[in-house]
């Protein structure tokens, strides 16, 4: 059995032990998946095919707006997003909770 905050497992080969502790960049990254994975699911919700161009609006806690800025162009990109508006919220937005961060979100073509 691993330590707290490792996991292992062992086979022919040798042992391979992993560290799970989660890092504030590591949960970060995985908020930032979650937002995106959001938006796509707007976008099918909308019936929007796949090559539609969109326009964004994500207005929410500190966090979510910290990662989404600064990762604007990686949000557009993976959405096909011609406009992310971060701290602003569009008409028609949703309430999003991801565990203890919340936004809006709101998807519109263009």
């Amino acid at each position: 059995m691993a330590a707290e905050g490792f996991a292992a497992e062992s086979g022919r080969a040798g042992v391979v032990v992993l560290t799970t502790t989660l890092t504030d960049d590591l949960v970060d990254e995985g908020l930032l998946r979650e937002v995106v994975s959001r938006i796509q699911g707007k976008r099918k919700d909308g019936k929007l095919g796949f090559t539609d161009r969109i326009e964004v609006s994500i207005a929410g806690s500190e966090r979510i707006e910290r990662i989404c800025r600064s990762n604007e162009p990686h949000v557009a990109k993976e959405t096909l997003a011609d406009r992310v508006v971060v701290g602003e919220s569009l008409p028609g937005a949703e309430r999003i909770a991801l565990g203890d961060e919340t936004f809006d979100l709101a998807v519109r073509p263009v």
